[in-house]
This record gives C-alpha cells, sequence and structure tokens, in this order.
C-alpha cells in the first residue's frame, strides 16, 4: 500500500492511496488539494512541479564536504529553512497507529486512511466536534446522505478562528464529557472498587486483639474505616500509593483498568487528561500514583517467577549436553531469556555525529563530553523472562557484566536453563547457558548471513526476548520522551500489565466483576454487609481482610 500523505505544518492531514508514484498521481492529488499559489515544502521526488511559483525541495541524499562526515546536516532541514519534516511526522504517526492492523488490503486502504485523516483533522473544526461529542443536539436522521454531507461539511470550515492548533496542556479539557462525572452509579462503583483494591493489596488494622475494620459513608473522607470493637477509625489509603490522595477514588481504578485493558498500548498522561477532563498536572501525578502501584506489584511477581523457578529446577534437575538438540529439553522445561535494548537514544547531532562510539556497540544513550559533559538522554533496558510467560524490565546504566549479572542473579536461579547472544559471554556460573551468534556469517558463498544468526543447530534463540523489545519499542512511541529518571517507573508499568495475565486471582481482583453492578451495594449507600447479610456477598460488601489474609494472590 502506497500513501501520499499532504498537510499543513500544524494543521490539517490527509493521506491518499494511490497505485505508483509518478507525476500523475502525484500531481493530480496536490491539485485537488493545495492551490499552485501556497508555498510546498517537499523532497527531490517532486520535482516535475513547474506550475508551482512557491515550492522548495529539500535533498535527503546529500553528502557532506567535510570529509569527516558522511551525511550533511542540510539533507533535513536546507540552510533557507525548507524541510519536509512535517510530512515525515505524520508519516510515522500513520505508521504507528496502523501498527495494530495486522495487514490491510488494498483494496479498503483509502477507508482506514480516512478514518484516521478524520480523527486526526476533526479537532480543527470545533462546532463538528461538539457535534460527534453529544454537545449539541443536530437531527441528521431525517436528512438524506448527500444533505447530510453539505451539512457536516459547512460545519467543517465554519469559524476557523476558533480552531486550536496546539492544545492547552494545563487546562482540562472541555469538548469532552467524563463519564464518571456524567453517571454518579457509575462513579460509585470504580470508588468502592478503587477501596477494595487498596484494603485488600494493603491491609490496615487497628491495633486491637479482635480487629474487625468495615467501611462509612462520610462523604467528605470516604476513605476512613472503623473498627466494630475498639470504634478506631483508620484511614485505608494511607501509606499507600494513595496516600493524600485528592482526586475522586473512582480515577484510579477506571485508569488502572483502561489500562490493563489497553495493553499493549500505552495509556499516556494526555490520554488521561482527555478521557477524565482533567488539566495535564492532575493526570501526570495519576499516571505517577499508577506506575508506583505497579512497581510493588511487580516486585511481588518478581519473586513469585523466582521461586517457580527455584522449585522447578530442584524437583526436576538438568543439565544441558554439550551437543545435540534442545527443542525437546526446552518443551518440558521453562525456558529463560535475556537481551538488552535502546530505548530515545541520543540523536547524530547531538552526540557528534556519531550514532556508534568507535563503530561498535549499541547505540548511545550518552551525549558526547562536549555536549552538557556527557550527559544521559537515552534509555538502555535489559529484558529478561520465561519463554511464553514472564516479562521483566530494567533499566541500567551500562551493558556490562556487573550490572547484566546482578539483575540476572535476582531473576533467575543458577540451575536455569539461559539463552542469550554472545553479549554474556562472562556468565560462567551459569552451567545451562547458551548462547547464538547474531553475526555469524554463512559459510555459502552465494550467501553473506548464514542461517544459524537466529536459531542454532540446537535451537538456541533469543527470539523470545527480541520480540519482547518489540513490543516495548512499538509500544514506547505512544510517548515522545522519557526521561532516565523516570525510565524505571516506566518500565516497571510496562513489565506489570504484561506479566498480570499470569497471575489470575490479581487480575480478577483488578478488572473482574466484583463490584461491577450497582445493586451490590445495600440501601444506605455504603459497601457495609447491612441488608445482604443473609444474601452471597460480593468482594466489595466484605469487611477489610486482616493482615495475615493479605497478598493471598501471590501463592
Amino acid at each position: 500500500m502506497l500513501v501520499h500523505t499532504v498537510g499543513i505544518n500544524g494543521g490539517m492531514t490527509f493521506y491518499k492511496s494511490i497505485p505508483l508514484s509518478n507525476q500523475y498521481y502525484l500531481e493530480k492529488d496536490l491539485d485537488e488539494k493545495i492551490p499552485k499559489n501556497v508555498t510546498l515544502y517537499t523532497d527531490e521526488g517532486y520535482g516535475f512541479l513547474w506550475d508551482r511559483p512557491n515550492h522548495k525541495s529539500v535533498n535527503h541524499s546529500r553528502k557532506s564536504k567535510d570529509p569527516r562526515y558522511n551525511m550533511s546536516r542540510e539533507r533535513c532541514v536546507t540552510k533557507e529553512g525548507v524541510s519536509s519534516n512535517g510530512a515525515e511526522a505524520r508519516n510515522n504517526i500513520l505508521k504507528q497507529s496502523f501498527r495494530s492492523y495486522g495487514y490491510i488490503s488494498p483494496k479498503w486502504s483509502q477507508l482506514y486512511l480516512d478514518e484516521i485523516s478524520f480523527l486526526g483533522n476533526v479537532r480543527f473544526s470545533p462546532d463538528l466536534r461538539e457535534i460527534l461529542l453529544g454537545k449539541e443536539d443536530l437531527n441528521l436522521w431525517g436528512l438524506s446522505i448527500r444533505t447530510a454531507r453539505r451539512t457536516i461539511g459547512s460545519f467543517a470550515h465554519t469559524n476557523p478562528i476558533r480552531s486550536s492548533l496546539k492544545p492547552r496542556k494545563n487546562k482540562p479539557f472541555k469538548n469532552y464529557t467524563n463519564p464518571l462525572k456524567a453517571s454518579p452509579e457509575l462513579d460509585k462503583i470504580y470508588a468502592t472498587k478503587t477501596l477494595t483494591i487498596i484494603s485488600k493489596l494493603f491491609p490496615k488494622t487497628c491495633g486491637c486483639s479482635n480487629p474487625n475494620l468495615v467501611f462509612h459513608k462520610f462523604k467528605v473522607r470516604p476513605t476512613i474505616a472503623r473498627c466494630s470493637n475498639c470504634y478506631k477509625q483508620v484511614s485505608i489509603t494511607s501509606n499507600t500509593p494513595l496516600d493524600r490522595f485528592k482526586l475522586p477514588l473512582s480515577y484510579f481504578s477506571y485508569i488502572l483498568e483502561n489500562q490493563i485493558l489497553s495493553y499493549p498500548k500505552s495509556v499516556t498522561s494526555s490520554e488521561i487528561s482527555r478521557k477524565l477532563n482533567l488539566p495535564y498536572n492532575s493526570s501526570y501525578r495519576l499516571k505517577r500514583r499508577i506506575q508506583i502501584f505497579c512497581s510493588l506489584l511487580n516486585e511481588k511477581l518478581r519473586e513469585q517467577m523466582y521461586q517457580e523457578l527455584d522449585d522447578h529446577y530442584k524437583k526436576n534437575p538438568i543439565t544441558l549436553p554439550k551437543e545435540g538438540d534442545y527443542r525437546e529439553i526446552a518443551k518440558e522445561n521453562p525456558v529463560c531469556v535475556a537481551d538488552s535494548v535502546i530505548l530515545f537514544s541520543s540523536s547524530l547531532r547531538a552526540n557528534s555525529f556519531r550514532a556508534r562510539k568507535y563503530n561498535t556497540g549499541t547505540s548511545s544513550i550518552y551525549l558526547s563530553n562536549s555536549v552538557k559533559n556527557g550527559e544521559q538522554k537515552g534509555t538502555l533496558c535489559h529484558t529478561t523472562g520465561v519463554v511464553g510467560k514472564w516479562t521483566f524490565y530494567t533499566s541500567i546504566p551500562l551493558t556490562n557484566s556487573y550490572y547484566l549479572q546482578k539483575d540476572l542473579e535476582e531473576k533467575f536461579p543458577k540451575s536455569s536453563i539461559l539463552w542469550t547472544d554472545q553479549g554474556y559471554e562472562f556468565l560462567w556460573e551459569y552451567k545451562n547457558h547458551k548462547s547464538v551468534n547474531h553475526s555469524k556469517r554463512s559459510n555459502d558463498p552465494r550467501f553473506n548471513m548464514s542461517r544459524e544468526r537466529w536459531v542454532t543447530k540446537q535451537s538456541v534463540t533469543s527470539n523470545g526476548a527480541e520480540a519482547r523489545n518489540n513490543i516495548l519499542k512499538q509500544s514506547f512511541r505512544a510517548y515522545t520522551y522519557i526521561s532516565p529518571k523516570w525510565s524505571k517507573c516506566y518500565l516497571e508499568e510496562f513489565s506489570f500489565l504484561a506479566n498480570l495475565k499470569f497471575a489470575e486471582p490479581l487480575r480478577e481482583l483488578l478488572i473482574g466483576s466484583s463490584v461491577n453492578q450497582g445493586n451490590s451495594l445495600c440501601s444506605k449507600g455504603d459497601s457495609n454487609p447491612h441488608t445482604l447479610r443473609h444474601y452471597h456477598l460480593k468482594v466489595a460488601c466484605l469487611p477489610i481482610p486482616p493482615s495475615e489474609r493479605a497478598c493471598m494472590w501471590t501463592g
């Protein structure tokens, strides 16, 4: 599928599916969308546009005159300021969005392109946006399709002054209705769900001999529970990720459930701001609390994985032979994999035009010493996991033996089967460690690289870690940039969302159907079992569990 992208910098964008990138199709599409007297920036593939006096192009293949460098700075932006980066950025957004589709037939490609083009352009027509979001009542059911098209088209071109090119990040989105505020019953359900999650995972006690904490209906203090024996009041959210939480409690479980169901798609702070109609700063702090919550639970999952591997290899000790096929052994035993990946590496210009230092190693995550004293800009992620099951990501400063081996010893027993690439040759204590050479050359002179650079004859491969790295990079494209200072929070959050499906009791607690029915609450409106004492009680109606019953999902 060949797509022609046309748009205005900071304005609307349109995508067109064309069979060939020749003069006929390109010029025809441009004549339909852009007047000939408008300034037009493209690359050198549009040299046939002689009838456009304001057309300028940039050469992406321009070589540098300096013998020390290969490419020129002006291949992206010329000295006159001509650049096609606006179209390149739109193409990048299009490719990221279409990754969710496995394949699109060229027969239906224009429908998909018109859809994403409309979703991107509707923000520049406030009146049409209000109609679609239900702010205005427009009855189109009695109109014909042609009349409806004319009506919607008129709204798309009215009041161009009201179009906002850059959304205000510190103010809420007024064009979106918060579903929790629109439905008080839904807000009460998610608020009760939040209290249930916090009380189950972070149990509190009043300190008496027979604690029995129950929730109370306090409008100003909804997180307060009182013991029915000593009558002492305890805050459910104190010393938890929701300590001093000022937003409604329903927001936490609502966004957490949305993130779990949206995996592997990342839910950014801007998206939270749009969904809940919150200022950007409030949504940013809400996401940070969710990240801390996921980090604490992910540590429990890591301990559970280590214990499972240790128990398995103690009951079934194994030593891999030096020769032979390991395929049958891998089917009967869990196989651990490890690899590293770079996120948001430093650019060529910031790194003194060097993507690889001394032409070796991975892409640099540090600036050169001449730029901010070698400050770290990118994130180096160490990916570990079990094939077909757990996955964990760790942010490390360097790929040396100290950091890699320390991370592996925290997650994998030394008796487990471990498959990596050749960057882990220092693992002498792991007797079942095997590696694959990704740079292996072919013995056949007809080919350059060997087939065994991915899977050896012994069936050793690190494709399990490579696939996880691919998912991580695709998901993190939603973030423009992540500072290395906060990279651990983002990686722990993504790791927890990936591992949650292997902890079924925990998943049922977070997104289960335990509090998704409004009739589970009693007639007084709180979560205490008053009139429901003789019926089947939901999880939210039960009192807060004692300390010894907490975190039973890890077993």
